[in-house]
Order: C-alpha cells, then structure tokens, then sequence
C-alpha cells in the first residue's frame, strides 16, 4: 500500500459525514502538489475505523518480517467491529482464529496521537485542557453513552505539513500494528508456537507491578502475548533506527493512554482492567531494557518525561470531573 493509500485509510476522524470544508481546506493546503489524493479524499464516504485492506496489510507486514511466524498461525482475516472496548482475537471454532480491532480502539490512537504529535504547537496550558477533555471524552464514551452523558470531544489541532501527518499516520499505524502482533501472540500461543528461551512476563522480574500485585494467570497470558507482539512489530520496522525508535515510542503511548483511561475510569472495586494495564507498563519497560538500542530506549525516557509533564497532570484532572460525572449518573 503506498502512502497516499495510507493516508486515504487513515484520515478518518471525521466521522460518518464526507469530508467537511475546513478539513479539505487543511488537505489542499498539504498536498497542492498532490492533486490525486485530494481527488480521493473529495469522494470518500467517511466512517469510524478503517478498512479491513488497511489493517490486513499490517498483518503482513508482521507476518513477512517474522520468520515462520505464518507457519503456526496461518493468515487469520482481521476483522473491525464498532464497539467501546477493546476486543481481543475471537476464536470462530476449535481450530479456527480471527483478529479483532474495534472502533472505539483506533479512534482513541489517532485523537490522542494527534494531540500529542501537534501539541507541540500549542500552548502548554491549551495543550494541557485538550488532554484533560481527550481523557473525559473516551471515559464517559467508554462508560455512559447509554444514560447519555459523553463528554464532548473536543477539537484537535490542525493538519499542517505533510511530515506531521506522515508522521501521525505510522504512529498509529505502529501501535495497530502492536495490537494486531498481541492477537496473533494468543493465537501462537493457543497453537504451541515456540517461546522466547526465557519469557520476561514468566519470571518474577522486579517493578512495580509484580511488588504491588499478586501473579494473575489470566493477565499473565496477556502479558505474554504482549511481549510476542513487541518483539513481532520490532522486527517489522528494525531495518531502520529512526523507524524503530517511532515504533517503540508509539506502543509505550498506547499502554500510557489504555493505563491513563483506566486510572481515571477506576471504580475502586474491580480494578482488573488497571491492573491488567499497569502490568504491561511494567513489562513494556523491561522488555524495552532488555532488547531496544540506546537509541530508542534514549526516546523513550525522553517520551515518558514529556508525559509526566503533559498528559499525567491532565490526566489527573480528567479523574476528578469523571467521578463528578460517575456521581451524576449514579443518582
């Protein structure tokens, strides 16, 4: 798929209505120089998701850059579904798989990762409240469409320069990537796929998670899949550095917002879902330690310091007025 195939795929967040004037304008803008991709954006009928094209040829990307990987999984199809949580791989019969990626997943990468890879030309304090609103939205989504009370998702910044939406694009297209590498991780495993001589996730590896919580065998697998995927979507962008390094920081966005989400949608009772999340940071971390190059693990310290600078403080406040909203809809 060429970029302009990708970017069409890709530009999606408009919702189910064609594109409007001010995003056309924002495209024009970007590629005068590109007349056929325009063209294309000018006739697409916009939904939620992108096409199961798009994400199958993420798949074989994954499949062609690990060796006999194929060999135990097959070529399961990949399959997008419109729901408020993610789904994992689901099982069509005995021996028979299926990858599944929903809709409300892929909307949360590409709004966050825009916040994020265009903060930077924003204002801190602007950049702080747009995170903070982000974080309200995809909870209450998450939480009470039913009763009614979703907060707003607020507007973005603009599309500017082709290497920012460039960039944007493999940024998602990594972290689907990762999704996609940690369902067929289930699937290697399910089948008897050999493991890593010495998985990271099995052992009793010294973080946070494994002082604060007790071994769960069902996170432990996955975990396990976790790191299958990891090393998977390494291999798919390992023959650059400066791809390697995107790919790996764009994965530890992804848990970040999953571990954010679940912070903030806690209720104090059932806390597997941060459980499960602060797990995978925990593992992240350490297989990154393990098998990542100065360069990338370099970025990726770098990346963390930028969040707790930005996204933690949002994400804090974005706790306080959903247990605001919690309270309202729980009279």
């Amino acid at each position: 798929m060429t970029l302009i195939e990708t970017l069409v795929e890709l530009l999606h967040e408009e919702g189910p209505d064609k594109l409007t004037l001010e995003r056309r304008n924002q495209y024009a803008a970007i590629f005068k120089d590109d007349p056929k991709l325009i063209q294309s954006l000018e006739g697409k009928e916009w939904t939620v998701g992108t096409s199961r094209q798009y994400f199958e040829s993420l798949r074989d990307r994954l499949l062609e850059k690990n060796q006999g990987l194929a060999a135990v999984v097959g070529i399961p199809p990949v399959l997008q579904v419109n729901n408020l949580r993610e789904i994992t791989s689901a099982k069509r019969s005995a021996d028979e798989h299926a990858v599944v990626i929903d809709s409300f997943v892929t909307t949360l990468l590409w709004t966050m990762d825009k916040a994020w890879a265009y903060g930077r030309n924003i204002a801190r304090e602007e950049q702080d409240v747009l995170f903070c609103n982000l974080f309200v939205h995809f909870a209450t989504l998450r939480s009470f469409l039913q009763q009614g009370l979703v907060w707003p998702r607020p507007k973005t910044p603009p599309h500017q320069t082709k290497e920012g939406l460039a960039l944007l694009t493999f940024m998602v297209g990594a972290q689907e990537s990762f999704l996609i590498g940690h369902e067929l991780g289930h699937i290697y495993v399910d089948r008897g796929g050999e493991l890593p001589k010495d998985p990271v996730c099995m052992r009793d590896f010294a973080t946070s998670y494994t002082f604060l919580k007790p071994r769960d065998a069902s996170i432990d697998q996955e975990l396990l899949a976790d790191e299958l995927a990891f090393e998977f979507t390494l291999r798919a962008y390992q023959e650059n550095e400066s791809l390697e390094v995107v790919a790996v920081t764009s994965i530890f966005l992804l848990i970040r917002y999953h571990l954010w989400l679940a912070v903030i949608c806690s209720n104090g009772e059932d806390d597997r879902d941060f459980t499960l999340w602060f797990g995978r940071n925990s593992l992240f971390r350490e297989k990154a330690r393990h098998i990542c190059r100065g360069e990338t693990l370099r970025s990726i310290v770098e990346v963390s310091e930028l969040m707790e600078e930005a996204i933690e403080p949002a994400a804090f406040r974005a706790e306080k007025a959903f247990k605001l909203i919690r309270e309202k809809a729980d009279k």
